[in-house]
């Protein structure tokens, strides 16, 4: 998605959602009895702070701050080295698809 922030200055990012009956959505009963009645469920959503700068689609960021404290530590750089070691996708800090 795409919103104007000032103009020719556009700020971009995304959003993962389901809609109750989809197969993504979770397996819990309808909150509403109502024809056409839809439930949105909102799973990730993320940004770009600079302005005219596109984000992938996905893209949460680097998580090499694992526990989100503002701060890097030891315990963060275990925690990175960890999922770099497992290969896991969260590691792809450039979401290159190499790790």
């Amino acid at each position: 998605m795409r919103r104007a922030i000032a103009p020719g200055e556009y700020q971009y990012g995304w959003i993962r959602i389901a809609v109750t009956g989809s197969s993504a959505g979770p397996p819990t009963p309808a909150l509403c009895e109502v024809p056409n009645y839809r439930t949105v469920w909102i799973y990730d959503s993320a940004f770009e702070l600079t302005p005219n700068t596109p984000i992938i689609a996905g893209d949460k960021g680097c998580v090499a701050d694992c526990d989100a404290s503002g701060t890097l530590s030891i315990d963060d750089f275990i925690c990175y080295q960890t999922l770099y070691a497992l290969q896991a996708p969260a590691a792809d800090c450039d979401v290159s698809g190499d790790l």
